[in-house]
């Protein structure tokens, strides 16, 4: 219909130079769209754009070819926004997402998969603090024995010095006693 319209418009109108609202208004006529209306979608549109930009325009100060053009567009954004297009998939017609709708399925997506990669590194975090506490408490439990064990007190050890100096003390007494028996002389260390 846009297209029919727009073929319309650049046959009547393109001719003149600048037609006028009536011959704006015939041509919107003639491709089915009222004039009134078309002027108040127009007055509409331009509401909505000043309220962003502070400065109001008035529909019937634009030129008639801007008038027709911004017409024509606001008819097709209309019908756009009013009739969603449909995909055929398999037989069955299904309404084509938004935009919005597949963004927010992807980001629904990404969501999910940043929380099974947080939920395993999760995971592994308890299981490298359970791994950690096991060997702490392992080593704390080494320590607690070595702590309660008493202090040495060398028994053992200077049993076995004593043993020795004794034997080293016999010996030298029989190399002594050897000695003065081979040189006759006397003894007088007993």
């Amino acid at each position: 219909m846009t297209v029919s319209v727009c073929k319309v418009l650049a046959r009547d109108l393109f001719v003149a130079k600048e037609p006028d609202a009536k011959q704006i208004a015939t041509a919107l006529e003639h491709a089915g769209i009222n004039y009134a209306d078309a002027l108040g979608d127009v007055q509409a549109l331009l509401d909505r754009a000043g309220a962003f930009g502070g400065r109001q325009a008035k529909a019937t100060a634009l030129s008639a070819m801007t008038l027709a053009q911004i017409a024509l567009w606001a008819r097709h954004a209309q019908k756009a926004r009013g009739q969603q297009a449909e995909v055929v998939m398999r037989g069955n017609a299904m309404p084509r997402p938004t935009m919005a709708e597949l963004r927010n399925a992807a980001i629904e997506k990404r969501n999910a998969v940043h929380a099974e990669i947080n939920a395993e590194f999760s995971e592994d975090c308890k299981t490298e603090d359970a791994r950690f506490d096991r060997e702490h408490d392992a080593a704390g439990a080494e320590y607690q024995r070595i702590r309660a064990r008493p202090r040495p007190d060398h028994a053992r050890p200077q049993e076995v010095r004593d043993r020795k100096l004794a034997e080293a003390d016999y010996k030298l007494d029989d190399e002594l006693k050897t000695l003065y028996l081979q040189f006759a002389v006397p003894d007088n260390r007993l």
